[in-house]
Formats: C-alpha cells, structure tokens, sequence
C-alpha cells in the first residue's frame, strides 16, 4: 500500500500529528493508499510557506519564458505520471 505525503515548503511532509487516513476503494472495499490527516498546524505551516515563497520576489522576477519553462516541465511530469495518477484517482471514485 502506497503512502502519500504533502508537499509543503518544497518538502514532501507527513501531518504534523502524524495522523493517516486510508483510501479505500468503493468498489472493492479495500484499502489502496494512506494519506496524511492534515490539521491546521499543517494548513499554517503551507500558508507560511507560501508567503515566504511571494515575498522572496523568485517567481515575479523570472521572465514569461522562465516561467513558462517551470510550468511546461511541471505538465511534462505530471504526464509522465499520469498512469499512476489515473489509476489512484479511478480507485478513489
């Protein structure tokens, strides 16, 4: 069973808790996955992240073409995974 983490801080993180929850496959009733049980030390800890993020002034001084470049490669992994990715969404359904 795979276990999915959050990606807070450029950092792929379990709760903060450390609380987990299954995913569980309604047409067969078994669990597939864990993920974690986010709380709100988890949600301020994202925000703040994404704050410092803003503020540092990274993205806003990159060129459309730079930008552009992050996104692209960003849509390249995504369908690089997108099998994987379909086949969890399609179980969680």
């Amino acid at each position: 069973m795979e276990h999915f983490r959050m990606f807070i801080n450029g950092e792929f993180v379990d709760a903060v808790s450390g609380k987990t929850m299954e995913c569980v496959d309604p047409g067969t009733g078994q669990p597939f996955a864990t993920v974690p049980c986010g709380g709100t030390a988890d949600a301020d800890a994202a925000i703040k992240a994404a704050r410092a993020a803003f503020d540092s002034g990274v993205w806003c001084k990159l060129t459309p073409e730079q930008r552009s470049e992050i996104i692209m490669d960003l849509a390249d992994r995504i369908e690089a995974d997108s099998t994987r990715l379909t086949m969890y969404e399609s179980m969680d359904s």
